[in-house]
């Protein structure tokens, strides 16, 4: 026989083949007894027998559902199982920005919290209630298992529940046996904060975009070198601030001031939305149109000699923002090889030291609620004036 593997679990009707009775209790989303939830579910089906159905229900329909006299933005999901352990029942999805919602219903659930403090048994109930009846309300597919199947969950978007048919006695229907495995998950579930909080989200804006650092929610200790790549950097866009925001772009150089001006201010190197070849730079392409608007030289920090790919050819493709708003390229991720450092080292604000680099975020006026849009009384154009 193989030897398992203890990164798999093994679900089943018989408690000598697996784990029983696992999922039944109520539709939940998988890791609701973890910190950081598992960002994704895979199920493979190695014995299937009828009626031994999984039940899933998409979750951003679901929100849409609930009373807003409710206010569940403002309530979090706690665990029965661990101690203080709460997750924000509404919140944005960590990679698309989409609104989502956390929960475990039935055994699952424990008495939520409002704010920060305990509601009574009663409202905890009442919430469930509708958020069971929203269920019902969109309605749910039910993946009926062929021995073979494998389905491939998006944990954060998914609710799911297994049917009361997946515990039938083996004599009657026969052996289930499913496979699971979960994807760690990156970051704790958090709501979305207010564009409007400059300390926590500083920005500077012209009247059309918003440029916004994520510094001051990184978490990363100073110095470390940690930092997300630039893939993750525009998904943390999307999480914090608005489903539709994105890793900047400069396209102009009215653009690039923007850039100088917030990068200066927070005196932390910032990812970009772009590539260098060669000397060229174009944008990465996430779905949308590449359009080539510069005009002049790029703002190549020539200092360091940049763009210098310092550990090789290609090997620094992306782009940050420095000192000065000069522009530096650098691995996308951060560096792993021998000999090297995992963030750039550059001389700044009177010393040479490592940095970590941070998401330089772009919000486009016309793509979010105009309630959402900062109410500055003075924003700076592009050129420093103050419109």
């Amino acid at each position: 026989m193989a030897k398992l593997d203890p990164r798999v679990a093994i679900i089943s009707n018989d408690k000598d083949f697996g784990l029983t009775n696992v999922g039944v209790e109520g539709f939940h989303s998988d890791g609701n007894v973890v910190r950081i939830p598992h960002a994704a579910t895979l199920l493979y089906c190695e014995k299937s027998i009828p009626g031994g159905d999984t039940l899933l229900v998409e979750l951003d329909a679901v929100l849409a559902k609930i009373p807003p006299s409710l206010k569940i933005q403002e309530v979090n999901f706690a665990s029965a199982h661990v101690e203080n352990l709460e997750h924000p029942l509404a919140y944005p999805h960590p990679s698309t920005g989409k609104p989502t919602m956390f929960f475990g219903l039935g055994e699952l659930s424990g008495i939520y919290s409002r704010n920060g403090v305990k509601i009574s048994q009663a409202e905890t109930n009442t919430i469930k209630y509708f958020i069971e009846k929203a269920i019902e309300e969109v309605g749910v597919y039910t993946h009926k298992w062929n021995s073979g199947d494998m389905l491939m969950l998006d944990n954060l978007a998914i609710a799911h529940r297994a049917s009361d048919g997946t515990q039938a006695g083996v004599e009657d229907v026969g052996l289930r046996v499913l496979r699971r495995v979960t994807l760690a998950g990156r970051q704790e579930l958090k709501r979305r904060g207010n564009l409007n909080d400059r300390e926590l989200y500083p920005r500077a804006c012209n009247e059309n975009k918003c440029l916004v650092s994520l510094s001051g929610v990184s978490g990363f200790e100073s110095g470390s070198g940690h930092f997300v790549g630039v893939a993750a950097s525009a998904e943390l866009c999307r999480y914090h601030l608005n489903e539709n925001a994105v890793l900047a772009s400069l396209r102009t150089l009215e653009d690039a001031e923007l850039a100088k001006e917030i990068v200066g201010e927070v005196g932390k190197p910032h990812w970009i939305n772009g590539v260098k070849e060669g000397t060229s730079v174009r944008e990465i392409e996430w779905g949308g149109v590449v359009g080539d608007e510069w005009e002049g030289d790029y703002p190549w920090d020539e200092v360091s000699g940049q763009p210098n790919d310092c550990d090789g050819v290609d090997t620094e493709p992306c782009i940050f923002v420095g000192p000065e708003g000069k522009w530096f390229d650098f691995a996308c991720d951060r560096k792993t090889e021998e000999g090297t450092t995992p963030g750039p080292e550059m001389t700044w604000g009177g010393g040479r030291r490592m940095y970590n680099i941070h998401s330089l975020c772009e919000v486009d006026r016309s793509k979010i609620d105009p309630l959402e849009w900062p109410n500055d009384n003075k924003m700076k154009m592009g050129n420093g004036d103050e419109l």
